[in-house]
């Protein structure tokens, strides 16, 4: 009986100390909760007309007080381009849209323009917009602006009608009059869709509409009316002028503010649309060393008012210099930092302090107002871009992301939203990618030759704020010793970081641009054997030399990325993965699969097995490694991107059972495959990009016999002997890329006859592809050619141009053409060339375009000629 109650009492002890246990899991999770409700309580408020002060509309009123003749950085230039728009279409109506992310000085430019002509107008009025309008609020405060046009704010007396008879009596007030109207600030389409159909299209009737959303433009198409201005990021002098005159107020050496509106200004603690700044003083002090900036005789006085010491100010020069480079020229950041640096102590420690709180939420105590600006760019953005975004987090700061990779890691992670008919969901993903951006919430980093974005990143500022956001919502998490273990996204950027407690991981990304700050001190990186659950493995660039055999028991693992490593071998364990869609194995070793394990990875996606080799800035031809594969490649039916497989006759025959590849690249192509080759790529009817390689440099390539080519086809790269060009490529009118190497057409089959037709054509190589001695471009060809790059074609003596061709070129490559004697005859005419690359060219045919040469009046015209060596090295 005794041993039972012992028992007893154990059992209850137990449960008593589960349950407390749970209690205090419980209550720490309210108080995680309560934490995160303060935090953000600041953002919640942002866009209601509650006493706070650190409102939505302070932020927007801030260019509403600068006086007209403050020293404004930075738009001078934006601000005569618009103001010619408005004067150049004084009979028209149109409509001018300033575009730019949160902070970039939309605002300021616009108000300035608006300053600057609206007396030439009968009617004028600026209207500003909430984050979440009403339109009978917006036209009835229009109306009541246009009958009373004063800038201060004035009593709504239209609130009892109806948005149909504001309509009326706006369209009835400006009919026949010249008028001018500023929408400030616009987020949502529909409500300019009503301001638009609202306005008669009077002579002279201006619209200036800023906004961060560039997808409302581009439901309009291409409209003569529509003017867009672009807000770019300050310039490094002008950024740099910008800070110090906010850092160093005490030179006076701009206009003020009136008193009242200076101490309004102050008060609130306005983000820098004001872009009323003051002169650079710490680089006035080592004028010595940096007299590019400003002049000498300042410097004495800036010297003795601020009584910087030369090695203090050395250090807070260096610093200016890391904090502007965070800043990445949005004027709200600089501006921002600079007013709070000037009421600081000017030591270097202090300024360490404030860089290394750049884009955190709280500046000398208050929440910042960059931030809050940003973080409301956010606020209305769609649940399933918001995640998509959060993702970004995932990567370091300024780290180029690429486009189409990030775009395959989202459907990876399940975070792209698509019914089960629909198979295409890489092109939602695009379409998500490209709404970010549209949004100004996504800069892109490097575009493609057809516009399209290639790379991309995050703001230093959005970054803070979209990773602050993901740390504290448990989206994903840097790894770190403090770092939760129950993180399911993790980002490696220290590879001495143990991983084997994070069990909950569903994703870790290891990438190679992050390593540069945290290199291995030698060995091997060995991935942990107990993360199971992974879902995503990027594992870029890591030391390896062998494949992990962990990672052949991820079973639910949906991505693999080996790039850059050193694997050799593939086991057939890779087969374990049958829920694998990405497998990227780019610059590695790999050149053989184990055919019946690739077999089962049956709903792979994506097969990138391949490298380069380039040697001092020259491709050869065999530069392009590929890996061996059999028929069995086929039995992956979901494949969309294929790339580089050696051709063989089984493989070859067989590929036109892979309906839905979107990408192919075929390498070692025998001359007696071509016509097979030729039948499977008429199967292939999804097909956009076509790479295809002949065995040898002498081999050649018999790809003339596909009556019927994929339509959709819009890059082709085209490597081997031709005897002559396909006919069948005339034919690909969506055709945006060509690239022909080593082809060595005869002069009988000059490539520029079929070429010169195709309507779309963007981009065109020809890199040894044609034995003939001239090469004429006749009017009307390449109508939207941008980029013409013409390398190693040995037997060119003349090229001639005329007048009407080649309208839209930019950009004009000129490689290794030794017997080439002179510039491009007609070269003048280009007026859109706006650069000229000479690369490995005879020393006499530099010399004629250089300043004095014999041709260089005819290549004045093009603001960058580039004098490139051999190697690349620019002369």
């Amino acid at each position: 009986m005794a041993e039972h109650r012992n028992f007893l009492w154990l059992t209850r002890f137990r449960a008593r100390h589960s349950i407390a246990t749970l209690l205090e899991d419980i209550d720490g999770k309210i108080k995680n909760i309560q934490l995160k409700k303060n935090r953000y309580n600041d953002l919640s408020r942002l866009g209601s007309s509650s006493s706070n002060p650190y409102t939505y509309i302070p932020f927007r009123i801030a260019p509403l007080f600068v006086e007209d003749n403050a020293d404004i950085v930075g738009i001078e230039e934006s601000k005569d381009k618009i103001t010619s728009w408005i004067h150049e279409r004084a009979s028209s109506y149109k409509v001018v849209f300033v575009v730019g992310m949160g902070g970039s000085g939309k605002t300021t430019l616009a108000r300035q323009v608006y300053k600057r002509v609206k007396d030439e107008f009968v009617c004028y009025a600026w209207i500003i917009t909430s984050r979440s309008p009403k339109k009978h609020k917006v036209l009835s405060t229009m109306l009541t602006k246009l009958k009373n046009p004063i800038d201060e704010p004035t009593p709504q007396t239209f609130n009892n009608f109806s948005e149909v008879d504001l309509m009326e009596n706006i369209r009835n007030h400006l009919q026949g009059k010249r008028y001018i109207i500023v929408i400030d600030g616009l987020q949502v389409k529909e409500i300019w869709d009503s301001i638009e159909h609202t306005l008669p299209k009077n002579i002279g009737g201006t619209v200036i509409v800023t906004s961060q959303r560039s997808d409302i433009i581009n439901s309009y198409g291409h409209n003569n009316n529509v003017l867009v201005h672009h807000i770019q990021p300050l310039s490094d002098d002008k950024a740099c002028e910008l800070f110090y005159k906010k850092a160093f107020p005490e030179t006076k050496m701009c206009g003020r503010f009136n008193g009242a509106v200076q101490e309004h200004l102050t008060k609130m603690h306005l983000k820098g649309a004001t872009l009323l700044i003051l002169m650079d003083i710490i680089i006035m002090s080592l004028s010595i060393i940096f007299n590019l900036f400003l002049m000498t005789r300042p410097v004495n006085s800036s010297i003795k008012r601020l009584s910087l010491r030369p090695k203090c100010a050395v250090g807070l020069m260096e610093r200016s210099k890391s904090i502007l480079q965070r800043c990445e020229g949005l004027p709200a950041g600089i501006i921002e930092i600079g007013q709070s640096l000037s009421n600081s102590e000017k030591t270097e420690s202090e300024w360490k302090r404030v860089y290394d709180n750049i884009g955190s939420s709280s500046i000398n105590g208050h929440l910042s107002n960059t931030v809050r600006v940003l973080s409301m760019s956010c606020k209305d953005v769609p649940h399933y871009l918001k995640v998509c975004l959060l993702y970004l987090s995932i990567f370091p700061e300024r780290f180029p992301v690429d486009c189409r990779k990030l775009v395959r890691l989202w459907v990876a992670e399940g975070l792209i939203t698509t019914d089960e008919q629909t198979n295409e969901v890489e092109q939602i993903g695009e379409g998500y990618l490209k709404e970010l951006i549209n949004r100004n919430l996504v800069k892109i980093c490097e575009n493609d030759f057809d516009g399209r974005p290639r790379s991309c990143w995050l703001h230093n500022f959005m970054h803070k704020i979209i990773l602050a956001q993901s740390r504290d919502e448990d989206f994903c998490a840097i790894c770190t010793e403090n770092t939760s273990e129950k993180s399911r996204r993790l980002s490696v950027q220290d590879l001495n970081m143990p991983l084997g407690r994070f069990t909950s991981a569903r994703t870790v990304l290891v990438l190679g641009g992050a390593r540069a700050h945290h290199p291995i001190m030698g060995g091997f990186y060995t991935f942990p054997e107990n993360i199971n659950f992974l879902k995503v493995l990027e594992l870029d660039g890591v030391n390896l030399d062998k494949f992990p055999i962990a990672i052949s028991g991820l079973l639910l693992l949906r991505y693999l990325s080996l790039r850059s490593t050193r694997i050799k071998v593939i086991p057939d364990t890779i087969g374990n993965l049958q829920y694998l869609e990405t497998l990227d194995l780019k610059y590695t070793l790999v050149r053989t699969m184990p055919e019946k394990a690739l077999a089962k990875l049956t709903k792979l996606r994506h097969l990138f097995i391949y490298s380069y080799i380039i040697n001092n800035g020259y491709v050869a031809f065999d530069a392009v490694q590929g890996f061996e594969a059999s028929s069995k490649i086929v039995k992956l039916t979901k494949l969309r991107k294929l790339a580089f497989v050696k051709a063989n006759h089984e493989l070859v025959c067989a590929l036109g059972s892979l309906h839905g590849l979107r990408k192919l690249g075929i390498i070692d192509l025998q001359r007696k495959e071509g016509k097979n080759l030729c039948s499977s790529i008429k199967m292939l009817t999804n097909l956009c990009s076509l790479s295809i390689s002949s065995l040898s440099v002498n081999e050649c390539l018999d790809i003339c016999s596909i009556d019927c080519p994929p339509p959709l086809l819009r890059r082709l790269y085209l490597k081997g002997c031709l005897e002559g060009l396909p006919s069948w490529i005339s034919k690909l009118h969506d055709l945006a890329r060509v690239r022909l190497k080593w082809s060595k057409l005869k002069p009988e089959f000059n490539p520029i006859d079929i070429l010169g037709s195709l309507p779309n054509l963007l981009e065109l190589q020809l890199l040894d592809a044609y034995e003939g001695q001239h090469l004429h471009f006749f009017a009307g060809q390449f109508k939207k050619l941008q980029i013409l790059d013409l390398e190693q074609l040995r037997k060119l003596k003349v090229i001639v141009m005329n007048n009407g061709t080649l309208p839209q070129l930019s950009k004009l490559i000129i490689k290794q053409c030794s017997s080439l004697g002179q510039v491009p005859k007609g070269i003048s005419k280009l007026t859109q060339l706006k650069k000229f690359v000479v690369w490995d060219m005879p020393p006499s045919f530099q010399n004629k375009l250089k300043k004095k040469g014999e041709h260089y009046g005819l290549v004045r015209h093009i603001p960058h000629i580039e004098f490139l060596t051999p190697t690349g090295i620019m002369i």
